[in-house]
């Protein structure tokens, strides 16, 4: 079956319209619900025409919970490139691992990041986006906010098979060893959020307020669709 998560997102949207949605701590941004869907809208248009991320192409993201809120399932699952999500705390060798499994177009870096791994994503051919004004201009990279400069907030018009394509990729923890890289189609993704629902106590309502300590890129992200759909605040 064909989805377009833009337009279930709007109506979510609808729905909750100027109820608070996200709230990013560090940075003290706070969206709504209509905010929040048209926000990532704007990310999923610029992912498309202006860092060409296509059907097949891979994006990573080397994020703390701040950031990558903004580029989570929301994101993830309105485009047609495939987001993996990695634990910002791991080591630059695991990261450079990753790199070199998952063949990402693009990386979407911490600024705190950026002077040990700039020239080993250049040489991978990666081209590299921090979340953060730099400090000072390097060749080949590229600031998120200027990248959204003058991007529409329309519907992505993405269509998107929902067993059949991949759009998002987690690594485990690698407890046992190197981390897997685990892939999930948005049936995957839906199915966790509808599992969320599936207990006696209705964990969540629309007054619900879900606040991530652990990093989204692991467990605490499967919290984020049950709350969307719900109405509640992450």
């Amino acid at each position: 079956m064909k989805i377009n998560f833009a337009q279930v997102m709007s109506q979510v949207a609808m729905h909750h319209a100027d109820k608070e949605a996200l709230v990013n701590i560090e940075r003290m941004r706070r969206f709504t619900h209509r905010e929040l869907h048209l926000f990532t809208n704007r990310i999923v248009n610029m992912m498309r025409e202006r860092l060409q991320l296509r059907r097949g192409d891979v994006y990573l993201c080397i994020l703390e919970n701040d950031n990558l809120s903004m580029l989570h399932t929301w994101t993830a699952l309105k485009g047609e490139a495939a987001a993996a999500w990695t634990n910002f705390r791991d080591s630059i060798d695991e990261h450079r691992w990753q790199v070199e499994f998952i063949k990402p177009k693009v990386v979407f870096l911490e600024n705190a990041l950026l002077d040990r791994y700039v020239d080993m994503l250049h040489e991978r051919g990666v081209t590299v986006v921090c979340m953060d004004p730099p400090a000072a201009a390097r060749d080949g990279l590229h600031y998120f906010y200027d990248l959204l400069e003058g991007v529409s907030d329309a519907d992505p018009s993405v269509e998107s098979d929902s067993t059949r394509d991949i759009l998002i990729y987690r690594f485990t923890g690698g407890t046992t060893g190197k981390s897997k890289c685990a892939q999930y189609t948005m049936d995957n993704w839906l199915a966790c959020r509808d599992a969320f629902y599936a207990e006696n106590e209705a964990v969540f309502d629309a007054d619900s307020r879900y606040l991530h300590m652990a990093p989204i890129s692991h467990g605490s992200g499967l919290g984020m669709l049950p709350t969307l759909f719900k109405g509640a605040v992450r």
